[in-house]
């Protein structure tokens, strides 16, 4: 069976679809990653990687947009409610360059399924012109809502250009990685599969060691240092300068000048494996980011997550970080030195990602889930005997 990953920038998302990538290469599956920008870390995960937008960039496109629309801003930045369809502006300006080169793969590669995270729906053309079943990678509490229908909507003349006018809005099956106890919704949008955290591979002089006192690492991610500099980190910065506690800035590529003279106890590091990281950890800060929000638990960290509202991770992992206690929530630019001294000293949090890192234990791994995918397309071909035969190209 022939599987195509797809993912839109950060890399972050494409380190979130890896391990169900090598699940199926390591049950003898064909797999193909398709992706742009940082190719190279891409192609580091072990997947065969196409270039599927050479030249663009995520950043610039949404600068691009907003830029020509500035209400969409304030849109953006707004909680999501009951409207989860405000986002589709933006998914539609970052999949557009993608759909030439998913149709292509559809034609000429011939998947059998194909699986997208939730922000590259253009892995649902790429699905549909293949005639095979679509699984989606949810990225944390957004539910999907009527966003895939709008972002088709916005993308109409393009599919139609590309002979590929009829895109059905919902994936064959829905993958959750969120625990069920920190969804803030009664049901779930599809199977809960377990989170494996995966950062990217790094060489390393010798592995993380705990420190003597305290360790609190703290990290943007891997796209808001580029899209909004470091002055996210200010406050946290200045607050951890009156503890008695290590912090590690978990900058990337990153330079930390811009933050001026540091504390003592406050030191930039390169990019180092979280999973390594987080267990010498006694705390950790992040930005909202699915795969931090998610490792801090698998490693048994309480975390803090100061909020930027242009970022959209206040829509996405927050609200579970506060179902589950797992963890704090506040403004970026409010951490204090009383934020970071609850961080590390409250028992209740901890107790709480003791609790949910056990609930996480329990669900299926991604290698689990590969019979489960891989009968959808047994399913699909026993119900259309047509299923899997892309239609001719259009020219």
């Amino acid at each position: 069976m022939r599987v195509l990953f797809a993912a839109t920038p950060p890399i972050s998302k494409v380190f979130a679809l890896a391990p169900l990538a090598w699940a199926f290469r390591a049950a003898g599956h064909e797999t193909l990653l398709t992706y742009s920008e940082q190719t190279a870390l891409a192609a580091g995960t072990g997947l065969q990687v196409v270039d599927a937008a050479p030249g663009t960039s995520g950043n610039a496109i949404l600068a691009e947009l907003f830029a020509a629309r500035p209400e969409l801003v304030e849109r953006w930045m707004e909680p999501l409610g009951d409207d989860p369809a405000k986002l589709a502006p933006g998914v539609a300006a970052l999949n557009r360059p993608f759909l030439a080169t998913a149709v292509a793969l559809a034609d000429t590669w011939r998947p059998d399924l194909v699986v997208f995270e939730q922000s590259a729906p253009y892995g649902l053309v790429a699905a549909a012109r293949a005639g095979v079943p679509a699984v989606q990678r949810n990225l944390g509490t957004i539910r999907t809502g009527g966003v895939h229908d709008e972002v088709l909507r916005l993308l109409a003349d393009d599919l139609h250009r590309l002979g590929v006018p009829d895109v059905p809005s919902r994936p064959a099956l829905t993958l959750e990685f969120v625990p069920p106890s920190m969804l803030p919704f009664p049901a779930p949008e599809g199977e809960f599969m377990r989170y494996v955290p995966y950062t990217g591979g790094a060489e390393m002089e010798r592995l993380p060691a705990p420190g003597d006192r305290p360790r609190v690492v703290v990290t943007l991610g891997s796209i808001r240092p580029g899209m909004h500099g470091l002055g996210p980190l200010e406050a946290t910065v200045a607050a951890a300068a009156e503890l008695d506690a290590e912090f590690l800035l978990a900058l990337g590529d990153a330079a930390p000048e811009p933050l001026g003279v540091l504390p003592p106890n406050v030191r930039p590091i390169g990019w180092t494996p979280m999973d390594l990281l987080l267990p010498t950890c006694a705390g950790v800060v992040h930005h909202g980011g699915g795969g931090t929000a998610l490792a801090a638990i698998w490693a048994g960290v309480p975390q803090l997550v100061a909020l930027d509202p242009r970022y959209l991770g206040h829509k996405t992992l927050a609200p579970a970080v506060e179902k589950g206690g797992v963890g704090l929530v506040t403004l970026q630019d409010d951490v204090t030195p009383a934020t970071l001294e609850a961080l590390l000293a409250d028992e209740a949090i901890r107790k709480a990602t003791d609790q949910v890192r056990a609930e996480m234990e329990t669900l299926p791994a991604p290698a689990d889930l590969v019979p489960t995918l891989a009968a959808l397309t047994d399913a699909a071909a026993s119900a259309d005997p047509a299923a899997g035969t892309a239609p001719a190209a259009s020219h």
